[in-house]
């Protein structure tokens, strides 16, 4: 229900933020964004997207990111690993993000160049023992995750 009002009120919150109106749906985004915060530190926070999060942050590249950008591309690459990328939440998240200009991309993230060399880099990073990136509902290895990245790239790029 909390993600529900996050793609539902978004956009509109975000608007009213800019304008500094505090309405019903900035408070309904506020407060979802910090039920899903609990409960992503206790859950959530310990699988893929927070994982690639990890390994992101070690390149050059995306050093002017935000950490939300990150995870947030990193939610993409998830529905993907788990096979989930042509769902209707899914299609429903691709439609948020593109209305708030959240990171859809590579390109977004600040990864533009040495893309093959650099995802070695990330994924090398984040597929190490007891990485949260295993707490995903599927089997990944270093290709799994390669490609992953590059699959969910590539289907939103085109």
């Amino acid at each position: 229900m909390a993600t529900q009002i996050i793609l539902e009120d978004g956009l509109k919150a975000i608007n009213d933020f800019k304008k500094a109106q505090i309405t019903p749906a900035l408070n309904r985004v506020i407060e979802s964004t910090i039920l899903l915060s609990g409960v992503g530190f206790e859950s959530c926070h310990l699988a893929g997207p927070h994982a690639l999060h990890n390994g992101l942050v070690e390149l050059e590249a995306t050093k002017n990111c935000l950490h939300g950008e990150l995870v947030a591309f990193g939610i993409l690459v998830a529905l993907m690993l788990n096979n989930e990328e042509h769902t209707s939440v899914a299609n429903d998240i691709y439609d948020f993000y593109s209305k708030t200009n959240l990171p859809m991309t590579l390109k977004d993230i600040g990864i533009s160049k040495n893309i093959e060399e650099n995802l070695k880099d990330i994924v090398s990073f984040v597929c190490t023992e007891n990485s949260f990136i295993y707490n995903e509902p599927v089997d990944i290895t270093e290709k799994i995750l390669f490609e992953a990245i590059l699959k969910t790239d590539q289907l939103v790029t085109n």
